[in-house]
């Protein structure tokens, strides 16, 4: 892997977290008053989050080859 490469990795990585961090605090909110479907929509966001998780340690992985 070339340095530029190695660059383009970190950047993804670093927005993936940032990503799942944002989701992470929208599921601490309480939206049932005003939305509905909360239940699916929490769903669906967990299952992106572990997808996210997957995603970030396999793209380290890659750094630490």
């Amino acid at each position: 892997m070339n340095a530029r490469e190695f660059v383009v990795l970190e950047r993804e990585i670093s927005m993936l977290e940032w990503l799942k961090e944002r989701m992470e605090e929208e599921l601490s909110i309480d939206h049932r008053d005003y939305l509905r479907g909360y239940a699916t929509l929490r769903g669906a966001m967990k299952a992106w989050i572990e997808e996210l998780e997957k995603t970030i340690d396999q793209l380290k992985s890659l750094l630490n080859e």
